[in-house]
């Protein structure tokens, strides 16, 4: 008999502890999505004949002419 109550409070246990891991879970997903590590951006360079380069985040290699 004293088993059997010493494993029901383990799983009650258990219960609190997933339960209090869920919102700790549901808290950190509200306030902390992701963590911004900065920003770069590629530097780019064309000769002065060069005509129809895009303006983009990326170099784009076509509707170029010289």
């Amino acid at each position: 008999m004293g088993d059997g109550l010493r494993r029901d409070d383990a799983e009650t246990v258990e219960d609190k502890r997933r339960a209090l891991a869920e919102q700790i879970q549901r808290l950190a997903f509200d306030e902390v999505p992701f963590v911004p590590w900065g920003q770069f951006e590629v530097p780019g360079a064309f000769r002065k004949t060069v005509r129809g380069v895009l303006q983009f985040g990326a170099t784009l290699l076509w509707n170029i002419s010289v």
